[in-house]
């Protein structure tokens, strides 16, 4: 078969994820010549250090869609319809439903319900009954994908082991819930501990090593009990209620020594540091969990992040600002320059990181299924001796806190809450025919890839039935959803190829001037798999090219995005379409093994293909 190439008229560095990873920069050079059809073009890029490694070629914007292309955005909102038992309703019709984006209605354009996993058509009228889905086609039934998240930096030792002794008992449930199921721990950075599988072995080996991991949970109870016991011992100020701070003597004198003024200002100081330090664990625990949501948005199917937490404290320190506040308010100004305790626990709080937590797995239809470790005191149980009742108060404030997180980020998601362990097979369950039984209500997003995250609401016309449903969605454009795909084939090794393509790689050569080697690389479509509009003497395509690679050790690449416009003359187009078109790269890449994704969408025919490799590189 005869070969034509793409003509290029984009910048070949372009980038659509901007994330670095230590070690893992490409370098891109274009060299291009001329030829009858179009431009024939060759690019480098790789995941190859030193840090300073930069990007070679200027980047240029992209040129305007041509044509009548017109990629419409699909929004499918996967919806649980429940009584007030939490049973699951049944026979319900598009006309039950309303659907709201950011407060207007939009018409349900596509719809089907879901019973014991299979899809159904939905009635062609009120007296036909629904008819199964050719069980054949691929769309038949949803993958369903289940991510056991370990969270070990907020979670207590001994809360951990009750949740895993319930998930060892539950190991039937836990593998009915999902087709296939990934094992992940988190503790001051995140361990895969197995990534997809339906081995019950290779996932029961993973939850093993995932329990005995330590985690900072304990450490985290420690120093807030110190600072509370600083405060409580300290002198307290004239006037302080008594009962209040738990410092005064027996006899209710006051302090021989009048040191209340140095004991606010050294205690605040530890609150405040306390803060801050908690603040910043938290804000990197929100954003490594987020790194996992984002790696699962390419995969097709029902996601679900069955999430092992004690909950997460969104305002870290409040607790100990309330009690130092009840103790010293009366000279918080005047002696430490505290306007405001409300200010300063403000200054602490994790809103944005959580919310952006929250559209992050809406963005990438991700449920979450929250597992509180244990009820009772956490994280906010400080001092047991001496605790005055304002203390366990916020205490138990705080840990309510925390169950709030877990309640939330389950609500807003579309799934569910287990506040503490007791019961996870029955939890299991439900997660199982959460995925099961359900509808799917679809529109046409108006946004056309705004990129903007939009707010959903649903409704339903009968009287006593509840849902539970994302709360949002983030409107990707065409490219931004490709390199979701193409990463999902890089992390997860799932992928479609519709449009036929091949994928070649040659024999690697020395890398003048640069460490490592070059891979030559080839990617063929089909001539005749990609639209093409007639436009006066020619037909117009265009196709782009997404490229991701990941060495052994986790390193990656910032993903491609090399965009080819197509121009094939009118009288050559019946010979075109039994062509291939090709388009060649040079990977610059350090010896060992390398993982490699591709991904080709056709913007006109509005489809992609992806599929990844496995390399070894070596010098000859």
């Amino acid at each position: 078969m005869s070969t034509i190439s793409i003509r290029s008229l984009r910048s070949l560095g372009s980038r659509l994820l901007g994330n670095r990873f230590p070690g893992c920069h490409p370098v891109l050079k274009r060299r291009v010549s001329w030829s009858a059809i179009a431009l024939s073009c060759l690019i480098a890029s790789g995941v190859l250090p030193p840090l300073g490694a930069q990007v070679e070629t200027p980047e240029a914007e992209r040129p305007n869609s041509f044509g009548e292309t017109v990629d419409v955005n699909l929004v499918n909102i996967e919806v649980t319809a429940f009584d007030k038992e939490g049973n699951a309703i049944l026979g319900l019709t598009r006309d039950d439903f309303e659907v709201f984006e950011d407060g207007d209605p939009v018409e349900i354009t596509h719809f089907f319900p879901v019973a014991d996993g299979i899809r159904f058509l939905e009635p062609l009228d009120s007296g036909s009954p629904s008819a199964p889905v050719d069980l054949e086609a691929p769309s038949a039934r949803d993958r369903r994908f289940v991510v056991v998240y370990v969270d070990n930096g907020n979670i207590l030792p001994i809360h951990r082991r009750r949740v895993f002794e319930q998930l060892r008992r539950s190991m039937e449930e836990l593998l009915s819930s999902a087709d296939e199921i990934m094992v992940v721990s988190q503790d001051s950075g995140v361990v895969v501990e197995q990534t997809f599988t339906r081995d019950p072995e290779l996932i029961e080996a993973a939850l093993a090593r995932s329990e005995k991991v330590a985690g900072r949970g304990a450490a985290r109870i420690a120093q807030p009990r110190v600072i509370q016991r600083q405060i409580e011992s300290g002198e307290a100020p004239p006037g302080a209620d008594a009962l209040v701070t738990g410092t005064a003597p027996v006899t209710g004198e006051a302090f021989s020594r009048p040191n209340w003024d140095v004991d606010a200002r050294r205690t605040f100081s530890a609150v405040r540091s306390f803060a801050e330090t908690t603040r910043h664990e938290l804000s990197q625990s929100i954003g490594a969990l987020v790194r996992c949501l984002d790696s699962l948005s390419g995969l097709p199917g029902r996601k679900a992040v069955l999430y092992v937490s004690d909950g997460l404290e969104l305002n870290p320190g409040e607790a100990l600002f309330r009690i130092w506040d009840y103790k010293y308010s009366s000279i918080a100004s005047q002696e430490v320059g505290v306007a405001s305790i409300d200010l300063e626990i403000d200054r602490y709080n994790l809103r944005t990181e959580y919310r952006d937590l929250v559209r992050s797995a809406n963005a990438n239809r991700v449920a979450f299924y929250t597992i509180q470790g244990g009820s009772g005191r956490t994280f906010g149980s400080v001092s047991a001796e001496g605790r005055t009742l304002v203390a366990d108060t916020l205490a138990r404030s705080s840990d309510g806190g925390r169950e709030d997180s877990l309640r939330d980020l389950a609500q807003q998601t579309g799934g569910r809450a287990l506040v503490n362990s007791v019961g996870v097979g029955g939890f299991l369950k439900d997660l199982k025919n959460d995925f099961s039984q359900y509808y799917s209500l679809g529109f046409p997003s108006p946004n056309k890839g705004d990129r903007k995250y939009h707010k959903v609401k649903v409704r339903v016309r009968r009287e006593g039935v509840k849902v539970r449903y994302i709360s949002g969605y983030r409107d990707k454009s065409p490219q931004e959803r490709m390199v979701d795909r193409t990463l999902a084939s890089l992390f997860h090794n799932v992928g479609e190829n519709p449009l036929e393509i091949q994928v070649e790689v040659g024999e690697e050569v020395p890398s003048a001037g640069r460490v490592g080697l070059l891979v030559p690389l080839s990617v063929k479509v089909p001539v005749a798999k990609i639209a093409l509009l007639p436009q006066n003497e020619e037909h117009l395509g265009r196709v782009s090219v997404f490229i991701a690679v990941q060495d052994e050790k986790g390193r990656m690449s910032d993903p491609q995005t090399i965009d080819l416009p197509m121009r094939i003359p009118n009288e050559q187009l019946l010979a075109a379409i039994s062509q291939t078109a090709e388009y060649r790269a040079q990977l610059q890449m350090r010896s060992g093994p390398q993982k490699l994704a591709i991904g080709v969408w056709d913007e006109v025919g509005a489809v992609g293909s992806t599929m990844n490799l496995q390399l070894h590189v070596e010098a000859q």
